[in-house]
């Protein structure tokens, strides 16, 4: 299976991302099945994509591994942390994380970008 966004791809929107090119990839490959799984069950054909679906594929694939990895784009703070406190007296120090567990998921405007959990019209005849 290939990932729907490339390392490249990847580097591009994320340039400060030091990441390992083997895990990268990893991860995007991860992010590419949690989305298949999700618009698998929301019966939605990924298969052959319209360009713009394409772009959509990519860009959420992109952000899902992102999110996976944690980067916050600030030196200060540490890679995958939201927030670092310290102290200089009693050397105090503190770092909160954003995803400690690197979850992948999708977020609710991630899934409306992908038509997943939209309102779907049928009929279902009890005679037939």
């Amino acid at each position: 299976m290939e990932p729907f966004a490339s390392v490249h791809e990847y580097r591009r929107a994320y340039p400060d991302d030091g990441t390992d090119e083997d895990v990268l990839l990893e991860r995007l490959l991860e992010a590419t099945d949690v989305m298949c799984a999700e618009m698998d069950g929301a019966d939605i054909s990924y298969t052959d994509p319209s360009e713009s679906f394409t772009f959509r594929l990519m860009r959420i694939c992109r952000t899902v591994a992102h999110r996976a990895i944690g980067s916050t784009g600030d030196s200060d703070v540490p890679f995958g942390a939201t927030q670092l406190s310290e102290t200089s007296a009693q050397f105090s120090a503190s770092v909160q994380f954003a995803n400690p567990s690197g979850d992948m998921y999708l977020t609710a405007a991630e899934r409306a970008a992908l038509g997943i959990g939209q309102a779907r019209a049928c009929v279902l005849s009890p005679y037939g």
